[in-house]
């Protein structure tokens, strides 16, 4: 009788593991409005607020005669931090922060003096944020206390994404084909430089504070012969690689011909990875999976965190469409264009 209770919770237990791992039933959440903060690119940049998921729009320039004089050119991402948002404009050569509540201008990082080229931004505390400088080896340092530009930093050959987590700043340096690490506890400065595959675009960290590194391969921006994009996981304790997995799929989406563009987390599990063939989703948590989605194909992905959706989103002749789609299945539950070239968007 013991033996037979055991067994019979041994199977119960095998069977709670192995659907922990199995997919779920969709939820759709979508229908609910929320606003979406738009950067507008053509020949007029601006800021919009669009309704999500039906796409109306809510404030076609949000801060008006002010317009021209923030955004002197594309916005091409948005990063919010303690109710500031940083607009990334690499062609003016500046960040321009605005506040959240009202929209009212913060400050202004221009770099235009320095010759460099800001494309992306992280904050590691409540006083820094780095900045990763395109075609160069530097992060500048800024101090968002007092609004000013502290020092330059030197890594790898032209930084392309950075990321922070705690006192731990990474740097995927896609010309160098490796990861520069930054320990910000008691100033040590660059502590280790990790290679990785041939042309990292993406870096971030996981829910459980892993590592990833999506790198593109080579033969596909440069005239080298091919190799695989990959994605790549580093352990931060030990600044060591644990895993590498092809990003691709077989015959059907080989990895041998994706150029991966952005990725989205969803701090739980899943990441969503759009290439120039296809949409993968990659497990974050078992970091043994990719997926492939669908061969359709997208520029930027972001994950809405309000219904836990994933905004897939295309530009094409002189609009951009936006799907959203559920998390776990990433299957299209609302599909709507924007009359409109759009370069980022921030979910409000």
């Amino acid at each position: 009788m013991i033996k037979t209770i055991f067994y019979i919770l041994f199977i119960s237990l095998v069977i709670v593991i192995n659907s922990c791992k199995q997919e779920e039933v969709i939820i759709d959440n979508t229908n609910k409005s929320y606003n979406v903060l738009v950067s507008v690119g053509g020949g007029s940049p601006k800021l919009s607020i669009y309704s999500f998921p039906d796409g109306k729009l809510v404030n076609d320039n949000l801060l008006g005669n002010l317009n021209s004089q923030i955004v002197t050119s594309k916005v091409t991402k948005i990063a919010e931090y303690l109710g500031n948002l940083y607009l990334i404009m690499p062609s003016s050569h500046k960040i321009e922060v605005i506040s959240k509540a009202d929209y009212k201008q913060i400050a202004t990082y221009d770099f235009t003096s320095l010759q460099l080229t800001p494309t992306d931004i992280c904050f590691p505390n409540a006083t820094d944020a780095y900045v990763a400088m395109k075609d160069s080896n530097l992060i500048e340092l800024i101090d968002i206390h007092f609004n000013k530009i502290v020092k330059s930093i030197k890594v790898g050959n032209n930084p392309s994404s950075i990321a922070a987590s705690g006192n731990q700043v990474y740097v995927a340096n896609q010309a160098s084909n490796n990861v520069t690490v930054i320990d910000l506890s008691l100033n040590k400065g660059v502590v280790a430089t990790i290679d990785v595959a041939p042309n990292p675009n993406i870096i971030g960290f996981t829910a459980s504070n892993d590592v990833y590194v999506v790198s593109i391969g080579n033969g596909k921006i440069d005239t080298m012969a091919k190799s695989v994009s990959k994605i790549t996981y580093i352990n931060p304790l030990t600044r060591t690689i644990t895993s590498s997995l092809d990003l691709g799929y077989g015959t059907t989406a080989p990895a041998l011909n994706q150029i991966p563009f952005d990725i989205a987390n969803s701090n739980k599990t899943y990441g969503y990875i759009p290439t120039s063939e296809a949409l993968f989703r990659v497990d974050l948590k078992y970091k043994d999976k990719v997926k492939l989605v669908t061969k359709a194909t997208y520029d930027k992905v972001y994950f809405y965190f309000g219904n836990r959706s994933v905004i897939l989103m295309k530009k094409m002749n002189g609009l951009t469409n936006f799907s959203i789609a559920d998390e776990i299945n990433v299957l299209e539950l609302s599909n709507f264009n924007i009359n409109a070239e759009v370069e980022a968007i921030l979910p409000l």
